[in-house]
């Protein structure tokens, strides 16, 4: 699938906190635009739209489509999702973003809020 290899680099980076650029893909580490309290924040911008953000050692990310609801936006936020090892996934179902949550097996479907926060931290 095009752009996976990219999506996982940069899942992988943002994970770690380490800046990446490649393609429309820029994981940016210590981005005072969003938090500006001197700890370290981490977001994945694609096309310059941040669609996941965090702080390490804070619960949680947040995810946004930024209204771009295709099958890149959401490989990439997949992608970090996958890196941080978070129990969700992003898809598309009747033309609208769903979160799944991983539950004994199965993908159970959530809803889907652009700006929501989920998870435990990085």
């Amino acid at each position: 699938m095009p752009g996976t290899k990219i999506s996982d680099a940069a899942g992988q980076a943002f994970a770690n906190a380490k800046p990446f650029k490649r393609s429309n893909y820029e994981v940016i580490v210590n981005d005072p635009g969003k938090y500006g309290d001197g700890m370290i924040a981490v977001s994945l911008n694609l096309h310059g739209h941040r669609i996941v953000s965090g702080r390490v050692g804070v619960k949680g990310v947040q995810i946004d489509t930024c209204g771009y609801r295709n099958p890149t936006t959401m490989r990439a936020i997949n992608a970090v999702l996958k890196a941080i090892r978070y129990p969700y996934k992003v898809g598309i179902k009747n033309f609208e973003p769903v979160l799944y949550i991983l539950f004994n097996g199965d993908l159970l479907p959530q809803t889907f809020k652009d700006g929501m926060t989920i998870g435990d931290g990085l």
